[in-house]
């Protein structure tokens, strides 16, 4: 007994120095933390302000897509620090520096009720009736209605779909050459250029007739279009530039190489507008601003169009919106959840 009590009351004094040990270290993480914490917050906060100032210059039209993305481009020329900016729109959508999601819809059809009305007779020539041989001559009679460039290109598309069915492909590259003669502007209700599907049964039709050797001119028309004129993100952008990066020839290394950018800039934004949109309180209460970092160095920052008084949050690349590091204990109590 004498032999073990020795031992028992050494082992006793180490557990006892464990325990202090595990103690301090604790208190020093935590010190340690919380003194990271507050760095940051103030680096954030004294970044933030002047973008703030920059956001309230009444010359930003935030509203307008194309400024508001000038405005992001030369946030990031300015500000080494900030990398891949993006606006969170109180309306719905997002804006980055190449792409935007959500906006407006235009329906080619609206205010053309003549033009309407023969649609849907060749619509019913064509699928409920079994008359496709009769479509194209119907589609012709809403084509000879149609007022604007956008309502042409919509019957064109149709007559070139009905004319591809038939095996009438000459034909119908015919009548797809004929959208390409519309203005470049020329988009469908998504916002989607006419000129991008067209050229796409270009390309079909050109297969379908054996002259795979005549498609490389229009595979790089297409992603020249689609690189060069970008629609909403959330309107199948990206489905569409993958399809043209990846059948364009190997030549096209320059469009190739600013489309796979894109690509990049397409998977961005959709992760704002589906990850971090949802979160966003509509009401605009939650927060006013977002920082987006990731575990290595700040890479964005995301502002409403209208900024006011509100909780800063934290944004880390992880699916959720985190606030536990850079926010105060005392702050994170008041305005609630951390995520």
């Amino acid at each position: 007994m004498s032999i073990l009590l020795p031992g028992l009351l050494l082992a006793y004094v180490g557990v006892q120095s464990l325990a202090e040990r595990s103690s301090s270290l604790r208190a020093t993480y935590t010190a340690t933390t919380a003194l990271v914490r507050d760095r940051l917050a103030t680096e954030l906060t004294n970044l933030e302000s002047e973008l703030a100032i920059e956001v309230e210059r009444p010359a930003v039209r935030l509203g307008e897509p194309a400024s508001a993305r000038a405005w992001l481009r030369s946030l990031v020329a300015s500000g080494p620090w900030l990398a891949d900016p993006f606006l969170l729109r109180l309306e719905g959508g997002a804006i980055t520096t190449s792409l935007v999601a959500g906006g407006s819809r235009r329906n080619p059809l609206a205010a053309q009720p003549r033009m309407t009305a023969a649609i849907r007779e060749a619509e019913a020539a064509e699928f409920a009736e079994g008359r496709l041989e009769d479509a194209p001559a119907k589609y012709r009679q809403a084509l000879g209605s149609a007022s604007s460039d956008a309502a042409r290109a919509f019957v064109l598309m149709r007559i070139g779909r009905t004319l591809f069915k038939l095996r009438r492909f000459e034909d119908g590259i015919a009548e797809y050459r004929a959208v390409l003669a519309l203005p470049a502007g020329t988009i469908d209700p998504h916002g989607i250029p006419y000129a991008v599907n067209a050229l796409m049964e270009i390309v079909d039709g050109l297969d379908a007739l054996g002259r795979a050797t005549g498609k490389p001119p229009y595979q790089i028309r297409l992603l020249q279009l689609i690189v060069e004129h970008p629609w909403a993100a959330d309107d199948g952008y990206g489905y569409y530039l993958s399809r043209a990066v990846e059948s364009a020839p190997a030549s096209a290394t320059e469009l190739r190489t600013r489309g796979a950018e894109l690509m990049r800039a397409a998977a961005s934004i959709q992760w704002i507008h589906e990850e971090i949109r949802p979160r966003v309180d509509p009401s605009g209460r939650a927060a006013d601003r977002f920082y987006c970092v990731t575990t290595r160095q700040p890479v964005g920052l995301g502002a409403r169009q209208l900024p006011a008084p509100g909780p800063r949050r934290t944004v880390i690349r992880a699916d959720v919106i985190l606030r536990l590091l850079f926010v105060p204990p005392t702050e994170r109590s008041r305005s609630g959840s951390t995520a």
